[in-house]
């Protein structure tokens, strides 16, 4: 799994649901979702996780056109440590309310949960992604030393998080008697068998031997990546 993917299979949520909003793809299972279906989808995935306010700059909203410009004039390598720091712990908190969720696994407070799951770190990264793969230097070498096994330690907590697995797994394997849409049943298997090949099924010792082994491939990708960047540069 490469290093800042914290969520599998990202993104394909509002792919899907696109292609629902315009009755594509429903050739088989339930109708596809209407615009009111997925703003209540929506509604139920946002209260799911907590209510939290990121502390750190790059963590906020962002601002100006086109629904937002990255603020690359603020990014420092000291504010992007904070930010991903701040934003892996904001994940956690939104991973273990969907996991350890007391209501029954649902498409909504489930799969669409987890897609806004890690909002603010989604936002750092994408900054992160530019500044030590594009820029590089010193500075921003010693950031991504340092943070590289910690985010491949985040991404593991939420493939080896068997609550969480257990609901998605649940969800793929009833599509059909959950009703589900021909979209929202494709993203369930995915997203369940994604989980698999990261290792879901494991054991606990299964579990900590792939655990190290991402942690040393996600090593060994950000020195190669820094010396591609600093012969570029």
């Amino acid at each position: 799994m490469h290093r800042r993917q914290l969520l599998i299979a990202g993104g394909s949520l509002m792919a899907l649901s696109a292609c629902a909003s315009t009755g594509a793809g429903s050739a088989s299972g339930a109708s596809a979702p209407t615009a009111m279906d997925l703003a209540e989808e929506a509604r139920i995935a946002r209260a799911v996780l907590p209510a939290a306010t990121p502390r750190a700059e790059l963590l906020q909203p962002w601002t100006g056109s086109y629904d937002g410009l990255p603020p690359f004039d603020k990014v420092t390598p000291a504010k992007l440590r904070e930010a991903m720091l701040e934003g892996i712990e904001l994940q956690r908190a939104d991973i273990a309310a969907i996991a350890n969720n007391p209501e029954a696994p649902t498409f909504a407070n489930t799969m669409a949960a987890l897609e806004l799951a890690g909002e603010p770190l989604d936002r750092a990264s994408n900054l992160y992604g530019v500044m030590t793969s594009n820029i590089g230097g010193e500075a921003y070498d010693a950031v991504d030393t340092e943070l590289s096994p910690i985010l491949s330690a985040a991404s593991d907590e939420i493939t080896f998080n068997a609550a969480l697995f257990q609901r998605v797994k649940t969800i793929a394997d009833n599509a059909d008697a959950m009703g589900l849409s021909a979209q929202q049943k494709r993203l369930a298997e995915r997203r369940r068998d994604a989980f698999i090949r990261s290792g879901a099924n494991l054991d606990a010792a299964g579990k900590a031997e792939l655990g190290r082994i991402n942690t040393a491939l996600s090593n060994a990708f950000t020195r190669f990546g820094q010396k591609v960047v600093a012969d570029e540069n």
